[in-house]
């Protein structure tokens, strides 16, 4: 099982394209609501770990990756399809509603 990979604004891009489905998670450590969140993200990617490559970056020192995907509070979830942004999340999510956010892009 793969695990989250902490990644940098330089790598976005590339990895947007290089994995059909890319979610990142937008966080940082000093936000209780990023921490909490991080949890469901992981018991998620743990049932399905193939459905995306699992990502993370740290919004608070990445401010050219924020500006340029418009990431204005953390945890924010960024999903790319096929190298373009396509769905964006704000805030805490519960596993249910992040499973019911994610069911329209899962691999089949």
């Amino acid at each position: 099982m793969t695990e989250l990979q902490c990644i940098t604004s330089e790598n976005v891009s590339v990895l947007a394209v290089k994995h059909s489905h890319l979610f990142l998670l937008a966080d940082a450590d000093w936000c209780e609501a990023s921490q909490l969140f991080r949890k469901v993200v992981d018991e998620v990617r743990k049932e399905c770990p193939d459905q995306f490559f699992w990502a993370c970056i740290q919004a608070d020192k990445e401010e050219d990756f924020c500006n340029r995907y418009g990431v204005q509070a953390v945890p924010s979830l960024l999903i790319f399809l096929q190298g373009s942004l396509f769905r964006r999340m704000v805030g805490y999510k519960s596993k249910e509603d992040l499973i019911s956010q994610l069911a329209d892009v899962w691999i089949q």
